[in-house]
């Protein structure tokens, strides 16, 4: 069963949306960041990554368009490789607040930081929610824009947890607001970007 997952909300598996921010991560404490679980025993910090695309869409699904992957917290100055040709397959939307739902490989070159990627995720363009909304400053967006932004979505294990962790929108909608979210994948064509606000968790 699908399991959409918000933000501590406690709902039905098949209800649920996951915000991809720290605190919803499996480990000990009260965050994934913790060092020590409620023991006091020490813990390794929780491997995070971040995804941000720019994409030509038409009726919500990529034609061209490239994504960009950071391990968080890893001193690197090597961007993470992936496939020169990225191959999108379509698929039904695990969810009504998901309009466009389709996946792309992101296996990374062997011997590389960036290995421990998942091979494929599944990438979702919807409705933008309200908690989300409230955190967009903390990516540097004007709440002001949110009228005109969508949510994006990413499921690391073919669609049994997803989680809500950026937002989506024409080069309009972030520069100053203009338009009006999407309502369905027929009104989301021409170039469009995927901002992280959360990190997610590596599989």
């Amino acid at each position: 069963m699908t399991a959409l997952v918000l933000m501590l909300l406690a709902c039905s598996k098949a209800d649920t949306l996951f915000e991809a921010d720290d605190s919803t991560l499996p480990g000990g404490g009260d965050s994934a960041n913790d060092e020590s679980d409620d023991t006091g025993t020490e813990q390794k910090a929780a491997k995070l990554w971040s995804l941000a695309a720019e994409l030509e869409l038409v009726d919500g699904i990529p034609t061209t368009g490239a994504f960009s992957v950071e391990i968080v917290g890893e001193d690197t100055d090597e961007p993470c490789a992936l496939p020169d040709s990225l191959s999108i397959t379509t698929g039904t939307s695990p969810h009504p607040a998901i309009f466009s739902w389709f996946s792309a490989p992101l296996l990374p070159h062997a011997d590389s930081i960036c290995d421990v990627l998942p091979a494929t995720v599944w990438i979702g363009l919807g409705a933008l929610d309200e908690t989300l909304e409230a955190s967009l400053p903390t990516a540097g967006i004007e709440t002001e824009t949110s009228g005109a932004l969508n949510g994006a979505y990413l499921s690391e294990d073919d669609g049994e947890t997803i989680w809500v962790f950026g937002v989506a929108g024409p080069d309009s909608a972030f520069a100053d607001g203009e338009g009006k979210t999407a309502l369905d994948a027929a009104e989301m064509d021409g170039h469009w970007s995927i901002v992280p606000v959360f990190d997610l968790p590596l599989p």
